[in-house]
């Protein structure tokens, strides 16, 4: 008992330290509302050993499979969202350099262009700024699959730094350029060997997993507002600011509704968890952990998630209140244009087995 409340005191410490991701692959692009890499890292020492198979069923931006493969564990994480599972395949699969940077040079001097702005879009950032974008998009749709993605992640990183009310630029491709130089830097310095399986798939269904030492995961805040999939775009000097639908538009694939990838609100919510949990109980190995971090508005919601985690089959071990200071409250939506809401004062970090 006494190891136990000494690893959640050591658990509570870490969650409640914020820091800035750095190192490895981590700054390559950052997913809405995803939690800070030191936490899962720390939770893969403590509770695996090198082999284990490690389950992440809301990958979002891949933060679990990503620390998982740099301490040689196996990971399985799946999404239901393209754009989520484009970044986490970026973040842990290896390119050599010398594939990607010769790649580079040709995408800056192509002239073939593929629209993926709307007329607003284009009209906010600019005629110059948006046939860049045409061109540099379809550069990316002959390349190899994971030279794509790479290329991709970084145009779409480098639109999204347009798109702030102070990018005053007159040409997005230097920072296309810089962004894409640090993450063929990152993505080369990875370790060999297979990357994790990153799935494009609901998790009430994990297919054949099983026997995972671990499971580290995210589900998403219940009624908040996040923007999965989209790019703000903002210009004070023309008095626009909007959700941009680009990202879709150059993966090509159809736009899954934002209130299915935010989980839902009301009873939609915890209809969509009931099966996802017990899709965790299914594939974890007996008396095997699982970590939930997540939010709530209420705390009757909160008591409504630990019931469904105990319908589930997973018992309560321990809960960590997550203090929100503004630098992380933004994070989860709680605040927006310097106006705090009030959605959230805090997270909460579940154990169970």
């Amino acid at each position: 008992m006494k190891r136990f409340r000494d690893v959640m005191t050591q658990i509570a410490g870490l969650a409640n330290a914020p820091r800035r991701d750095s190192g490895a692959t981590r700054g390559v692009y950052s997913y809405p509302a995803k939690f800070q890499a030191h936490l899962p890292a720390e939770l893969i020492r403590l509770f695996t050993r090198a082999g284990d198979l490690v389950v992440d069923p809301w990958a979002g931006g891949g933060t679990t499979a990503l620390e998982a493969m740099l301490l040689g564990r196996r990971c399985f994480s799946a999404d239901l969202s393209p754009f989520a599972c484009l970044v986490a395949r970026v973040k842990t699969t290896r390119v050599a350099r010398a594939r990607a940077e010769p790649t580079l040079a040709a995408m800056l001097a192509s002239r073939a262009e593929r629209p993926i702005l709307d007329d607003e879009d284009a009209r906010c950032l600019g005629a110059r700024i948006a046939g860049e974008i045409a061109r540099l998009a379809a550069a990316t749709d002959a390349l190899p699959p994971a030279i794509r993605d790479l290329f991709r992640v970084v145009l779409i990183h480098t639109v999204k730094i347009a798109g702030r009310r102070d990018f005053d630029d007159a040409s997005i491709l230097p920072t296309f350029a810089r962004r894409a130089r640090r993450t063929i830097a990152a993505v080369a310095a990875l370790p060999d060997g297979p990357p994790p399986v990153v799935a494009c798939r609901s998790n009430h269904d994990l297919g054949h997993v099983g026997d995972a030492a671990l499971v580290v995961t995210s589900p998403p805040y219940k009624d908040l507002d996040v923007e999965y999939g989209l790019v703000q775009i903002q210009r004070p000097a023309l008095a626009r600011s909007k959700r941009s639908r680009l990202i879709w538009r150059l993966l090509g694939g159809e736009e899954i509704p934002r209130k299915v990838l935010c989980g839902g609100t009301g009873d939609t919510y915890w209809k969509g968890l009931a099966p996802a949990l017990a899709e965790v109980r299914r594939v974890l190995r007996r008396g095997a952990p699982a970590f939930f971090w997540t939010g709530f508005k209420t705390p009757g919601d909160k008591r409504t998630f630990e019931r469904h985690l105990a319908d589930a089959g997973l018992r309560l071990a321990g809960v960590v209140e997550v203090g929100l200071g503004r630098d992380r409250v933004a994070s989860s939506r709680s605040t927006h244009h310097g106006r705090d809401t009030g959605m959230l004062a805090r997270d909460y970090l579940f154990l169970t087995s």
